[in-house]
């Protein structure tokens, strides 16, 4: 299994949270809410994000949710492969949950 988090940044204050977390298993990808979420929420008034507007909810897939997806340069590109080789993995192995892992979402 793979997790990575998701944070947040207070519009006003400037204060991040740790909203979410993203995992990996087997085929499907999940993504629940933090505790983060509800304190960013009382703190600063996060809410949701529209992709996942259930605080509560356990969200289910079996390919990267889109909000995640869309943060990846699609394979099409002609700039793809050196877009694998800087982040260090070979394009046979390049999935789309270690690229993410790798690149932050940038």
């Amino acid at each position: 299994m793979s997790t990575l988090y998701l944070a947040w940044q207070a519009p006003a204050a400037r204060s991040w949270y740790v909203v979410g977390r993203l995992s990996a298993e087997t085929g499907v990808y999940r993504f629940v809410y933090t505790q983060g979420a509800l304190r960013a929420d009382r703190e600063a008034g996060f809410g949701s994000l529209s992709s996942f507007p259930e605080l509560g909810r356990v969200y289910e897939s079996d390919t990267l949710f889109p909000l995640f997806a869309n943060r990846l340069m699609p394979r099409s590109r002609r700039e793809y492969p050196a877009f694998v080789e800087w982040m260090s993995v070979s394009e046979d192995e390049s999935d789309p949950f270690a690229l993410l892992a790798r690149s932050g979402g940038a």
